[in-house]
């Protein structure tokens, strides 16, 4: 059975809400957390090492620092994104 255009549209609105809302609860620390773990976890599947000194991720640091603004800035940049025509 074919689905009316309508009830996709429908169905793809409400999962877009879900994901907006996921999306705005995340805060740049968090997002800085998940970033780090999975780049941790994926860098040995692209031949690349991580330092040593930054394998567990410290929000203090200089490198948390950049990390948390960085997440800052990109969820500030998707806020504002418009979407195309």
């Amino acid at each position: 059975m074919i689905m009316e255009d309508r009830t996709i549209d429908a169905i793809i609105e409400q999962l877009n809400c879900r994901l907006v809302d996921k999306f705005i609860r995340i805060t740049p620390i968090k997002l800085a957390k998940l970033f780090h773990h999975n780049y941790e976890k994926l860098a040995p599947e692209f031949g690349y090492e991580t330092r040593r000194e930054t394998k567990e991720f410290d929000e203090k640091s200089l490198n948390g620092q950049l990390m948390i603004a960085t997440c800052r800035a990109v969820l500030e940049d998707l806020i504002n994104v418009k979407e195309a025509p």
